[in-house]
This record gives C-alpha cells, sequence and structure tokens, in this order.
C-alpha cells in the first residue's frame, strides 16, 4: 500500500495533463471507496468471531 501512495505522489508533483489528473482523481476514490468498504467490514465483526470458541471459557465470561 506504501508503494502505491507513493508511485501515486511522484505523478501528483509531476505536471499534469487534465486527463492524468482526472485519472488521478478516479483512483484516489477507488482507493477512499476501498478502504471504506474494509473499515465498515473491520467494524462489523464482532470480538466473538476474533476470539474462537472452543469450550474452555466460563459462561459468564462470553458476552457476545
Amino acid at each position: 500500500m506504501e508503494n502505491f501512495f507513493r508511485r501515486l505522489e511522484a505523478y501528483i508533483e509531476i505536471p499534469q495533463t487534465p486527463n492524468m489528473a482526472d485519472i488521478i482523481v478516479k483512483v484516489m476514490i477507488e482507493v477512499l471507496f476501498i478502504l471504506s468498504i474494509a473499515t465498515k467490514e473491520l467494524n462489523q465483526t464482532s470480538a466473538s468471531e476474533l476470539i474462537p470458541d472452543d469450550g474452555l471459557r466460563p459462561s459468564w465470561l462470553t458476552v457476545f
């Protein structure tokens, strides 16, 4: 991800044609869209899905 943004930064720093500017904006919109989907998915994942239920925890400790 870091390399992608470094390359994008290089394209932003050089003089741009109108077509280049449009493409850069479209790419940035897509990146933000993907990050928003990933964030939404992470927020919807409950803690109980991240902790395996091996049956060894006491029932009072299970809150999910």
